[in-house]
C-alpha cells in the first residue's frame, strides 16, 4: 500500500513538473519569435535604407549626365552659328558694274543688276553703235550678240530703266514709264543722266563705268 502511495505521488510530481515547465517552454518559444520579427523588421529597413541611398546618387548622377550631355550640343549649335556668320561676313560683296552712254555730249550712267544678261551686254563693251527711235518712251540699240537672259527679272520699265527685248535682240532705254511685256528683261537702271535719254541720236559710245 505504501509502494503505491509512493508511486502515485512520484507520478503527481512528474506531472507537476511537466505543467510548469512547458509555459515557460512556450514563453521562450515566444520570446525567439519576436526577436526574430524584429530582427527580420531591421533588416528589411536597413536594406530600404540601402536601396534609398544609392538610388539617390544615380539620380543625381543622371541629372548631371544629362546637363553634360546638353552643353556639347549647345556648344556645337553656337559654333556652326559663328562659323555661319564668319562666312557671311569673309563672302565678298556682289561686284556692282557700270556703263556709261555717251551721246550728243551727254553721259548716262547705268548700273546693271546681276543677271547673265547684264553680264553679257558688259562683257562686249566698248561698243560705238547707232542709237534709233521706238515708239514715244524707248531708244534702241542691237548688240553685236544676243544677251543669255534665262535668269534676268522681267522687266516694269519706268523712267531710266534699261531692259533687254528678246525676241528682237534690241536693248532699250527707256525715257518714260512703260509697264512690262512678255520677253522683256531689266539689266539695270540709270545712276545718272536719265533726263538726256529722250535726246539721244545718231552714234553713241557705251564703255564700261567705275562706280
Amino acid at each position: 500500500m505504501k509502494k503505491i502511495l509512493a508511486l502515485l505521488c512520484s507520478l503527481l510530481l512528474i506531472l507537476a513538473l511537466g505543467a510548469c515547465g512547458q509555459p515557460e517552454q512556450e514563453e521562450s518559444a515566444q520570446e525567439e519569435t519576436v526577436q526574430e520579427e524584429t530582427v527580420q523588421e531591421d533588416t528589411v529597413q536597413a536594406l530600404a535604407e540601402s536601396v534609398s541611398q544609392t538610388e539617390a546618387p544615380s539620380q543625381e548622377d543622371s541629372d548631371g549626365s544629362a546637363e553634360h550631355a546638353t552643353l556639347p550640343a549647345e556648344t556645337q549649335a553656337a559654333e556652326m552659328q559663328s562659323a555661319e556668320t564668319s562666312a557671311a561676313e569673309a563672302q565678298p560683296a556682289a561686284e556692282t558694274r557700270q556703263i556709261s552712254v555717251q551721246a550728243n555730249g551727254n553721259t548716262i550712267v547705268f548700273e546693271l543688276n546681276d543677271s547673265q544678261a547684264a553680264r553679257d551686254l558688259y562683257e562686249q563693251l566698248p561698243l560705238t553703235i547707232e542709237v534709233e527711235n521706238y515708239s514715244t518712251n524707248e531708244k534702241i540699240f542691237y548688240p553685236p550678240q544676243e544677251l543669255d537672259a534665262s535668269d534676268a527679272p522681267q522687266a516694269n520699265a519706268v523712267i531710266g530703266t534699261l531692259a533687254y527685248y528678246a525676241p528682237w535682240g534690241d536693248v532699250v532705254m527707256f525715257y518714260g514709264d512703260f509697264g512690262s511685256a512678255s520677253g522683256l528683261y531689266e539689266l539695270g537702271q540709270a545712276v545718272s543722266g536719265s533726263e538726256y535719254i529722250s535726246g539721244m541720236s545718231g552714234t553713241i559710245e557705251i564703255q564700261p563705268s567705275e562706280g
